[in-house]
């Protein structure tokens, strides 16, 4: 069995070097030793409805309408996403977020998404 890991990996560099190829690589070398989600943050995507100017308490799934509030929205989402999946694995899991530069302010949400899963016990 696969060790849990208890860290995050960062791949930093100008552009057009080869990151994403390289993440993608490594990725497949894990096959299906380990889950894993890879989502590129600068890719359109169907996770969720158009966003609206004051959503209802009721309806978490509903993107704010404030752009920085609508990406921390989504984060938090894919996280909360990849949590479940992750509780049910028994070999951890691997999340890959491509171009999370895009998202404004990402570290600090990541930071209190990750202190949270610890805190919880998850790692």
């Amino acid at each position: 069995m696969l060790e849990r890991g208890r860290f995050i990996t960062i791949v930093a560099g100008p552009r057009q070097t080869g990151k994403t190829h390289a993440v993608r690589q490594a990725l497949s070398r894990l096959g299906g030793a380990k889950p894993q989600r890879y989502i590129a943050v600068d890719q359109p995507s169907d996770d969720f409805p158009q966003p609206v100017a004051d959503p209802p308490s009721t309806a978490p799934h509903v993107l704010p309408a404030d752009p920085h509030q609508r990406d921390k929205a989504w984060l938090v989402r894919q996280w909360e996403l990849v949590r479940r999946e992750a509780d049910r694995s028994e070999n951890g899991f691997v999340l890959v977020l491509d171009e999370i530069q895009k998202i404004t302010n990402w570290s600090e949400t990541v930071k209190g998404l990750w202190d949270t899963d610890r805190a919880e016990g998850r790692y």
